[in-house]
């Protein structure tokens, strides 16, 4: 890929990915053989050439951060010269290979939803687009803002907030009747879980439940059009759909690179009305993306520097956007940045144990995912501590965290989980016992999470008495 004036190869290891990749960044130049300098500040476009395209404004710092971590070398060169840099990736053992997956259009900025008409108008035929919600977000007012756009559009606003099979298949009904052309999901995690699973059915035959997996579908799904409008989902920038089935009690994965959103257009604006107890719920869920990515077996390189960016940006807004968002202009945006980042992260990573308990309680008892996950997360990890604990007291540092100068690494990581624990409270995150789940439910509980397609993931082998030991340890 060309980066300003280098020309950048792999060595040591495959890249396999949708198509060529080139990224073009304004203001980056090399003064020097020590290092990339960034001679503009603050902004840089980003347009990744491949299969599909992605758009995305960013902090140049964070591509600088990843090209510091990928090249063992920079040559010295002046600018509007290029020369030849070679880099491996060492995080993979030899003769590994890694993917890495990003094919939706990402359109990120406040004020952007405004452009949504010319947005549907370049990049899809939209001559009968259905925008699915809950209504949740149509009492918020939210969904009126876009009917104003879209008057033509016909909405679906039964969606839980853990979305249920025998809604998805209801809906599904309808829609192959209507024969849209366009599914738009408008929400949290829920609305556009359900709608890719809706952009599924409504080409494929069946229920849901048929295509529990990876890649089940025979046909291609209907193109889906995400607009989040909380901090936590990153389902705009994944492949992943998660529906529960109702007769299981148990959340399905419907997986497939087809699924991923054509376009998402992620405005910061969006989530200015959201209340305090929404903040804090979806932005540790968003948290525990990042963190899982970091610290889950599928990690990479390109993962890690994701997933420690969005901790960095969480971290760094989430109490600002907790006391004010509605005039925190700085803090929300970052917010909804390191939200989407660690959708990058834990989308080509994949989440942990945090998320086979979460998802495990959510279909059993209807608990909000945010809010499972925020309670679980520091548990899990301090049952990870052992097996990660180098890498907990990597983000310690660089988030910077408050702690003693001599702090040695296991201190480092000890102080990690006790500032995401100290945040929960200051966030008003209720305690697992108020849950009300009794514990002769807790073999149940724990059997579901061991089932769970990302047990395998955890940093830390679990089976299904470790599972309850979380679980009992949770309600001290």
């Amino acid at each position: 890929m060309s980066i300003g004036g280098y020309i950048i190869h792999t060595v040591g290891t495959r890249y396999q990915g949708w198509g060529n990749t080139q990224a073009l960044v304004d203001g980056v130049c090399q003064t020097g053989s020590t290092g990339v300098i960034v001679s503009d500040g603050t902004i840089g476009d980003f347009y990744f050439h491949g299969f599909f395209p992605i758009y995305i404004r960013v902090d140049v710092l964070f591509l600088v951060a990843i090209i510091e971590k990928f090249v063992n070398r920079i040559l010295p060169c002046r600018m509007g010269e290029k020369k030849v840099v070679h880099y491996s990736l060492q995080h993979q053992e030899q003769g590994e290979t890694m993917q890495f997956h990003m094919p939706a259009k990402l359109i990120f900025g406040s004020g952007e939803i405004q452009h949504l008409s010319q947005i549907i108008s370049e990049n899809f035929k939209g001559a009968n687009p259905v925008i699915i919600t809950d209504k949740g977000i149509a009492d918020a007012g939210l969904l009126a803002r876009i009917t104003d756009l879209l008057p033509h559009a016909r909405v679906f606003d039964t969606i839980e907030a853990n979305p249920k099979s025998d809604t998805i298949n209801s809906i599904a009904a309808t829609l192959r009747q209507d024969k849209p052309d366009l599914i738009i999901g408008l929400g949290g995690g829920s609305p556009l879980d359900a709608g890719k699973a809706l952009a599924l059915l409504v080409t494929n035959v069946g229920d849901i439940e048929a295509y529990e997996g990876r890649e089940k579908y025979v046909q291609d799904p209907l193109p889906f059009l995400a607009i989040p409008t909380t901090c936590g989902t990153g389902s705009e920038v994944t492949w992943v759909s998660v529906i529960t089935d109702v007769n299981r009690k148990f959340k399905m994965s419907i997986k497939g690179p087809k699924l991923y959103p054509a376009v998402s257009i992620v405005d910061p604006d969006l989530i200015k009305s959201l209340p305090r107890s929404i903040i804090a719920s979806t932005g540790l869920d968003a948290l525990t993306h990042a963190v899982e990515a970091y610290l889950s077996k599928p990690a990479t390189l390109i993962t890690d520097t994701q997933a420690v960016k969005a901790v960095q940006l969480i971290l760094g807004s989430i109490e600002g956007a907790f006391e004010d968002i509605q005039n925190n202009d700085s803090d929300r945006d970052n917010l909804m940045m390191g939200s989407t980042i660690a959708g990058f992260a834990f989308g080509n990573s994949d989440v942990t144990a945090v998320h086979c308990i979460s998802e495990s309680i959510g279909a059993i008892y209807d608990v909000p995912h945010g809010v499972a996950n925020s309670i679980f997360l520091p548990h899990v990890l301090a049952y990870n501590l052992p097996a990660c604990e180098k890498k907990m007291a990597d983000l310690a540092r660089q988030s910077g965290i408050d702690m003693d100068a001599d702090f040695n690494t296991s201190e480092q990581a000890q102080a990690f989980i006790q500032y995401i624990k100290d945040l929960s409270k200051r966030l008003g995150i209720p305690s697992f016992s108020d849950l009300n789940i009794s514990r002769d439910q807790f073999k149940t509980i724990a059997q579901a999470c061991f089932a769970n397609n990302s047990n395998g993931s955890n940093p830390r082998d679990l089976d299904v008495n470790d599972y309850r030991k979380i679980l009992e340890n949770a309600l001290k």
